[in-house]
């Protein structure tokens, strides 16, 4: 489904795809005052978004731009975590990595790894062999050390495309609001809920149109409005 608008509403910018990379477009180009439209085929975080493991991760990441915009990622999504709703909890946890080493020569190039990152802005931690396993006790004997990762995360990626772009819709005005139709128009709605979101559009339904079967119409969990 598509939002067509007239030439006077129309939106300033129309994102294809919701899954979370779309739904981090619409988010903050809607802070940035933005009217937003979002489109998509299928569901809310109905493709790679919904089978990710939502892992936000610097330890895999070597000294460069791309540790750069995970190091950038980790922050924003810190920052989201508190800013969002609780009923629009992404499940942010602080989980930490470890990344293991079985013999003398892997630990020394994992030394030589762990320093770059360091020198980028990482924070890594030798831990000696004889540690490792009061971090992790399931982890097979005989290892020859680890680092941990303490910046290592996680949210849950389907949760967070829908609270997303449900904040892109109801952004509060003092935070910079995402633009709306006069308010002689109707509200405009996108069919789906916090806690089964279903459709990737934001697409507005007259009065009359009954709501989509199974979308979440409670007061608690309001769906976002459309720009």
């Amino acid at each position: 489904m598509r939002h067509r608008t007239t030439a006077s509403h129309a939106p300033d910018a129309v994102i294809v795809g919701a899954g979370v990379v779309g739904a981090a477009c619409a988010y903050y180009a809607s802070r940035a005052g933005l009217a937003v439209t979002v489109v998509d085929r299928g569901p809310v975080a109905g493709g790679t978004t919904g089978a990710g493991e939502g892992n936000l991760l610097v330890s895999d990441k070597e000294a460069g731009p791309e540790l750069d915009l995970a190091l950038l990622s980790t922050r924003l999504w810190r920052e989201l975590a508190e800013a969002l709703p609780p009923e629009d909890a992404i499940e942010y946890e602080l989980k930490g990595g470890l990344v293991v080493t079985s013999d003398e020569t892997a630990l020394t190039a994992l030394r030589t790894f762990a320093k770059g990152q360091r020198d980028a802005g990482v924070e890594a931690y030798e831990i000696p062999a004889g540690e490792v396993h009061a971090l992790e006790p399931h982890l097979a004997p005989g290892l020859a050390g680890a680092f941990h990762y303490p910046q290592d995360a996680q949210v849950q990626p389907a949760r967070a495309a829908a609270a997303l772009l449900r904040a892109a819709g109801t952004w509060a005005p003092s935070y910079g609001s995402a633009r709306r139709s006069p308010p002689s128009s109707p509200t405009p709605t996108a069919p789906y809920g916090a806690s089964a979101p279903r459709a990737a559009t934001c697409t507005p339904r007259s009065s009359s149109t009954p709501p989509e079967p199974g979308a979440d119409e409670s007061p608690r969990s309001p769906a976002p409005t459309c720009p």
